[in-house]
């Protein structure tokens, strides 16, 4: 057997959850890999680097690579990079995010006892104690943008954009779980326990919030491309000559904000979600309507980088009464035929029709008689 084979195997007894993704991937001898690469269905090793590691810093390894595959960390590289814009508005840094989502895995790996391998040259993993699986990933990205790491840290691996379907979905998660648990008694009681909690508790199971809700309804474009036909204006106000990107986009979106008292401290968290769904959505141009019982200020963009900073900076005026017509109705004036409506629902409903409403309801206690519904403060 080799060495791989046997750490496989040392996994599979000790802990059962993260081997059930590691048994799944397939294994290529890679010697251009540094220490280790994963694309989430294929793991890449340099076994002149792998084979002579103590076998604990072997499960390490085969543990943080199995960690990836199962949180789908492949698939996001590969949206991001399509996206070229980060979390944070800015152009995507591949190197930062490798390092987040390294930081989260390695601090719950350390803290159930996994023994952290040495990188070649002397190089230290990413680790924080502040950060593990319970960590918010696209928090740690932005954090790690704002306060550079300890550049001793460096990440293990490489994270290749996602090849192929997902290595396990939702069912299989459930059930190497259920494994983990009828097995982990006398010894190897307890191990990973964080772990699988982890996972299933808040990345294996759907995204039920109400922002993936509204993301769902809004629905995404189609995967952007690049072209040379104008520079990218995003970019090139921070003096970098780069393509613009453009797709089969969506339909124009409007977003008309009720900005009375009731509604006005949902406005900021709202609109920044607005800003990352766009990225997804790629609509042909987005309008936003602040409105009370009149529009009292309107702001448009046609190109979806522009849109992501944009939306972010607009000042929120007051208001008082509220009457959502004005907004929708102004919004179809200008041709925008699907619209998100943010309100309290203390407001007169439209009559149907052909326009595409969605309403993001600060109160739950509201069904409107036209379009869909996500119930936002829940």
């Amino acid at each position: 057997m080799s060495a791989l084979d046997i750490a496989r195997t040392r996994l599979s007894i000790d802990h059962p959850f993260i081997a059930s993704a590691v048994m799944r991937m397939q294994w290529v001898v890679e010697p251009e890999v540094g220490t280790l690469a994963v694309d989430g269905r294929t793991g890449f090793y340099n076994d002149a680097w792998f084979d002579p590691l103590p076998i604990a810093q072997q499960l390490f390894c085969l543990a943080h690579e199995g960690l990836h595959a199962m949180l789908e960390h492949c698939p996001m590289v590969k949206a991001w990079s399509t996206a070229t814009i980060g979390p944070d508005g800015e152009p995507y840094d591949a190197l930062r995010m490798n390092m987040a989502m390294d930081y989260l895995i390695n601090g719950s790996l350390v803290k159930e006892g996994f023994t952290a391998p040495r990188l070649p040259n002397g190089g230290n993993i990413c680790h924080d104690q502040k950060w593990d699986l319970n960590s918010d990933l696209l928090h740690v990205y932005a954090e790690l943008g704002k306060s550079p790491p300890n550049p001793t840290q460096k990440p293990m691996d490489e994270h290749r954009p996602a090849v192929g379907e997902p290595l396990m979905d939702e069912a299989d998660i459930k059930v190497a779980a259920q494994v983990h648990r009828a097995t982990s008694r006398g010894d190897s009681a307890g191990k990973g326990d964080s772990i699988v909690e982890s996972i299933m508790t808040k990345f294996a199971m759907p995204d039920a919030s109400p922002w993936a809700i509204l993301r769902d309804k809004i629905g995404r474009g189609s995967p952007t491309k690049t072209s040379w036909t104008r520079p990218n204006r995003h970019l090139l106000a921070r003096g970098i000559v780069a393509p613009s990107h453009v797709s089969d986009v969506s339909e124009p979106l409007a977003i008309v904000v009720d900005i009375s008292g009731s509604c006005h401290k949902y406005i900021p968290e709202f609109l920044s979600q607005m800003a990352s769904i766009v990225v997804d959505a790629k609509p042909q141009s987005v309008l936003v309507l602040f409105v009370d019982d009149r529009v009292r200020d309107t702001w448009e963009e046609h190109d979806v980088h522009e849109m992501v900073n944009g939306i972010g900076a607009l000042k929120i005026p007051h208001g008082g009464a509220t009457d959502m017509r004005v907004g929708i109705d102004s919004a179809v004036d200008k041709l925008y035929n699907r619209v998100v409506v943010l309100t309290d629902g203390e407001t007169p409903f439209p009559k149907p029709s052909s326009t595409e409403i969605i309403w993001a309801l600060t109160r739950s206690d509201i069904k409107p008689p036209v379009g869909s519904t996500v119930y936002i403060n829940s």
